[in-house]
This record gives structure tokens, C-alpha cells and sequence, in this order.
């Protein structure tokens, strides 16, 4: 965090052949902030996607995948000479925030180890993040599922010495989760005619308007496209034969949108309706017969 300091000074000039003129210089400084050195105990939020909670649902001690990096308080250590230790626990259950309902989730993790209780050792302040495996028990309770659902799992602390603290919060663990899948769909036109292509005019191009629309979500989704090309595509260009060949094109920079089922379009985030503009392209090549040349293609969307 950062502040600013704001120091003016004033100048007044006095002209024989002018009226005074006041001229104002201002020098804006920013300084970080002081740390005061807070009796609050630190927080990291943990999404948890669909998938994950559909994975956890009714399990017992489900490892999570990744590990966690959890900030510990500064009291702490407080005024007190490193190293120290703490003894830390979880608590029983953790508990729903803002309004939540419809789940009962308890974890622990500590030190890669599956055990709710253990002590740490600081040996100085940059140690005051503990990065660790969690487990969690995820079960439906008989409350109804709220479409928000936020948990908070606190890390209590406790030290025996002088100024000293008894099962006091040193990291607060937020739980939120994507309880359900976002429903996106995508719409384009069932036909798409390029403009012809001639001996004088060997390329055309025609853009194909794909629209997504997103519903149903937590944070609004990351979408991608992928595009399957039907009978004469050769997994890279639409079509291709000795007379023609069509692609699709990212955009007018000419970028190949190759027609593997593999290559993704990134449409990004969609928080309600996207609109993209891919386009599709066709080439007359040399010695070409005249003739009508059509394909088909498949566009599947995905959500990460």
C-alpha cells in the first residue's frame, strides 16, 4: 500500500511592467504505507470449481489438488524475539458466510500432513506463510443450497508464554465455490455463401458471425471454440482440393483458425452475450476447373 504526500510551495514574482504573478510548484511523493502491526489474523480466498466440488461432494478427507498457501498473523511473533512456535488447530466445522447454506465442510492439513492439530516454528517474520496440503469432508446438510455458497475454515493459535494468545484465529481459510456448471451455448448462421472467386479475383472472404451466451455462473466463464472441418477438410484448412481451398481465418490478420478440433478461438470471459467474427476464406488455384465447391463444419464450445 502506498501513500501521497502532496508538498506545495509559492512563489510570487513581481514584474515593473506586469501585475504580480503567483506561481504555485507542487511535488506529489509516494511513500509506503507504515505497517502498524495489526492484531488481525490474515485471509486467502480458495475457489473452488465445479468439477472440484462435484469431486469432494460426500467424500471424506478429499485431498485437494493443489497446495495452499496460507499467510499467518504477525502477533505471532508480535514483540517477541524469532524463533517462536505456535500450536495450531482447525476448528471443528467450517463456517457458512453471508447468508450461506446447504453444505457441512470441515478440513484440516498441516505441514503436509492430514491431521487437524500440530505446531508450527517462525523462525523469523518471511516465514509467516505456511504452504501446505488440505483435506476437506464436503456433505450436503437438510438446509437448502443457497446459489452462493462461502465458507470460512479458521487455523486457531495458541503460545503459553507471556502475551500470549489461547485458540486465536492466525489465518482465515474463505471456501467458494462453483456448485453449478455454467450453461453456455453458441448460435450462427446455418449457411454461410462466399463471394466468387475468379481468374481476376483469386480470393474471397466472408465473415461468419458466432454469438455465446452464458447463464447460470458464479464468475462469469472462460470460453473457447474449437472447429471440426466435415468431408474435404484435411485437419487444417476446410476444404482443400485442386481447384479451391477455404479456411477460417482468427480475423482480418489472416491467422489460420485450423479445422482440427483441437485449436482453440478464444472468446474469453462471457458474462452474458459475446459476439466473435471468425472468417472464412476461399482461394482459386491455378488451373482450377469452374464449378460450386461447398463444406460443412462443426464449432463445439467449451468452458475452463
Amino acid at each position: 500500500m502506498f501513500s501521497t504526500i502532496m508538498s506545495c510551495k509559492l512563489y510570487k514574482f513581481v514584474f515593473k511592467v506586469a501585475k504580480p504573478v503567483i506561481l504555485i510548484f507542487c511535488l506529489a511523493v509516494s511513500l509506503p504505507a507504515l505497517a502498524t502491526g495489526g492484531t488481525d489474523s490474515p485471509s486467502i480466498t480458495l475457489h473452488i470449481t465445479h468439477k472440484q466440488y462435484s469431486a469432494m461432494l460426500g467424500q471424506t478427507d478429499y485431498a485437494f489438488p493443489d497446495e495452499v498457501a496460507l499467510p499467518l498473523a504477525d502477533f505471532i511473533i508480535g514483540d517477541k524475539n524469532p524463533p517462536v512456535s505456535v500450536q495450531v488447530v482447525w476448528t471443528d466445522s467450517c463456517t457458512p458466510l453471508n447468508g450461506t447454506t446447504g453444505l457441512n465442510i470441515r478440513a484440516q492439513g498441516i505441514k503436509d500432513l492430514k491431521e487437524i492439530a500440530d505446531s508450527l516454528q517462525i523462525p523469523d517474520e518471511s516465514a509467516l506463510i505456511h504452504s501446505t496440503r488440505l483435506w476437506f469432508t464436503v456433505n450436503k446438510s437438510a438446509q437448502p443450497m443457497t446459489p452462493k455458497q462461502q465458507y470460512e475454515c479458521d487455523l486457531l493459535g495458541s503460545q503459553s508464554w507471556s502475551n500470549s494468545f489461547n485458540k486465536k484465529p492466525v489465518t482465515r481459510l474463505i471456501l467458494s465455490f462453483d456448485t453449478e456448471k455454467s450453461a453456455c451455448s453458441i448460435s450462427t448462421l446455418g449457411s454461410l455463401r462466399l463471394p466468387p472467386v475468379s481468374t481476376n479475383n483469386k480470393r474471397s472472404f466472408a465473415e461468419l458471425p458466432v454469438t455465446v451466451t452464458c447463464n447460470n455462473f458464479d464468475s462469469p466463464p472462460n470460453v473457447y471454440l474449437t472447429l471440426k472441418g466435415g468431408q474435404g477438410s484435411n485437419g487444417d484448412s476446410l476444404y482443400d482440393d485442386s481447384n479451391v481451398m477455404m479456411e477460417a481465418l482468427y480475423n482480418e490478420t489472416g491467422q489460420r483458425w485450423k479445422a482440427d478440433g483441437e485449436m482453440k478461438y478464444e472468446v474469453g470471459e462471457v458474462d452474458s452475450v459475446k459476439t466473435i467474427t471468425p472468417i472464412i476464406s476461399s482461394a482459386l488455384k491455378e488451373r482450377a476447373h469452374a464449378g460450386q465447391y461447398s463444406t460443412s463444419a462443426t464449432i463445439t464450445l467449451d468452458v475452463e
